[in-house]
């Protein structure tokens, strides 16, 4: 269980990590940004600086939801290992969306009219590949069954 703890605590960090990101870079943001990249990597409409918030704190309320689970229904031992894999990812999530972050400043500031669809997809297949490994090792582990 101390790794489920140790997982945890990183997931916490990173999301802790990514407002204090947004925090920094919120000043010198252009008042309006956008809040998604197409799959061709245009920006989507402009919105009010306030929303980039949007991001980050979903993201630390998804972190909250899951540690009052953690603590009203605590994972069987057999669960901890797949468990801490899940909270690792979560963590590695708050780097998708530090950079994300800053490719939808770049956009606003007009440094770039667009980000290369190449670059999009090797941040996100940097946060799936290790999603579909731990779903092969659950599955090997019989976890759940």
């Amino acid at each position: 269980m101390i790794f489920v703890g140790i997982a945890y605590g990183l997931a916490i960090i990173a999301a802790a990590l990514l407002a204090l990101h947004v925090r920094r870079r919120y000043p010198t943001m252009p008042e309006r940004i956008p809040l998604n990249i197409g799959y061709d990597g245009r920006p989507g409409p402009l919105y009010p600086k306030v929303w980039i918030w949007f991001l980050p704190g979903l993201f630390a309320l998804a972190v909250a939801i899951l540690g009052v689970g953690l603590l009203t229904a605590p994972p069987h031992p057999e669960d901890w290992f797949v468990l801490t894999l899940v909270l690792l990812e979560i963590a590695l999530f708050a780097y998708l969306l530090g950079w994300l972050v800053e490719r939808l400043i770049e956009l606003a500031r007009r440094q770039t009219y667009r980000i290369a669809p190449v670059r999009i997809y090797l941040v996100i297949a940097a946060i799936v590949a290790p999603i579909v490994l731990i779903v092969a090792i659950a599955r090997l582990a019989n976890v759940g069954s």
